[in-house]
C-alpha cells in the first residue's frame, strides 16, 4: 500500500513540474475527508462524496461548494452522511440529474437516490439495509467508487458491497437482487477483521453493447476486488464480456466465477 502511495506521489509530482499547475488546497466546508469527485462531461458540474460530510456540488459562478444531503433526516441513524460510493446518471444533468449513493458507517446501509440534483431524495427503495453492510469513514472509503450507472441503459445500476457481494437493480432501484454469478465477496487486505474492503469499483465500458434478458446494456463491465484471507480470493480485477452474464479474473484468466 505504501508503494502505491509513493507511486501516486511521484506522478503527481512529475504531472506538476511538467504542466506548470499551480496546487491549492481546495475547501468543501464538510467535515472529514473527500473520497471521490465525479465529473458530469454535459455541463462539467463537479461533485464530491466525503466520509461524514455528505455529498457536494460545486457552485462555479458564485465558487462555493453547496451541501446536496444535509437536508435528509433520518432519526434512526444520523451516519446517512458517511457516503461509501456515490455515481452520476449521465443520461440527465442539471436541475435533473439523478444521482445514487451508498451510505453509512458501521451499522445498516442506505440506498440514496435523487432525481432532482439533491432538492429530494428517497431511501433504501428496494434495499435491504439490514443485511449489506456499509462504512463510509472506514478503511477503503477512498478505493474507488462501488455504485455505477450503465452509461448504456439507465435502468441498469451495479454496487458493490464490503461484504455482501454485488447488487444490481434492473428497474433503477424500485428493487434490488444479489448477483449469483459473482461469487467473490472479497476481504480486509490485511487489516484485519472487521475492516472488509470487499468490492472496491465498479466500472462500465460505454462503447460496446449487448442485449440481455431483452434489455440493451454495456457489453463490458470491470470489478475491482480487494483480497480475501485465501490464495484462490486474492485482490484482482474480474471482467464480464456479456453484459454481466458471467465474470472471469482478468489477472488469472482461467478462474472463472461460473
Amino acid at each position: 500500500m505504501k508503494k502505491i502511495v509513493v507511486f501516486i506521489a511521484l506522478l503527481l509530482v512529475k504531472f506538476h513540474l511538467n504542466a506548470q499547475v499551480n496546487w491549492k488546497p481546495l475547501s468543501t466546508l464538510g467535515m472529514g475527508y473527500v473520497n471521490g469527485i465525479i465529473i458530469n462531461p454535459i455541463n462539467n458540474i463537479k461533485y464530491v462524496r466525503t466520509d461524514v460530510g455528505g455529498i457536494f456540488q460545486y457552485d462555479e459562478p458564485n465558487q462555493v461548494w453547496i451541501n446536496l444531503t444535509d437536508k435528509i433526516i433520518n432519526k434512526k441513524n444520523n451516519n446517512v452522511n458517511s457516503v461509501e460510493g456515490f455515481a452520476l446518471d449521465l443520461t440527465t444533468s442539471g436541475a435533473n440529474q439523478v444521482i445514487y449513493a451508498i451510505c453509512g458507517n458501521g451499522n445498516e446501509s442506505y440506498l440514496l437516490k435523487t432525481t432532482n440534483n439533491g432538492t429530494t431524495w428517497t431511501i433504501n427503495q428496494g434495499w435491504d439495509s439490514a443485511v449489506i453492510y456499509a462504512a463510509g469513514n472506514a478503511e477503503w472509503r477512498c478505493t474507488g467508487e462501488k455504485i455505477a450507472v450503465d452509461p448504456n441503459n439507465s435502468n441498469i445500476v451495479y454496487t458493490g458491497t464490503r461484504r455482501s457481494g454485488l447488487y444490481k437493480t434492473t428497474n433503477a432501484a424500485t428493487t434490488w437482487n444479489k448477483v449469483a454469478s459473482f461469487t467473490r465477496t472479497g476481504g480486509t487486505g490485511g487489516y484485519g477483521a472487521g475492516n472488509e474492503g470487499g468490492i472496491s469499483f465498479v466500472i462500465f465500458d460505454p462503447n460496446s453493447t449487448i442485449v440481455v434478458n431483452s434489455q440493451t446494456v454495456s457489453k463490458n463491465i470491470y470489478i475491482g476486488l480487494i483480497d480475501g484471507t485465501n490464495a484462490s480470493n486474492k485482490s484482482d480485477v474480474f471482467r464480464s464480456n456479456d453484459g454481466g452474464v458471467t465474470w472471469c479474473s482478468l489477472s488469472t484468466p482461467d478462474i472463472n466465477l461460473t
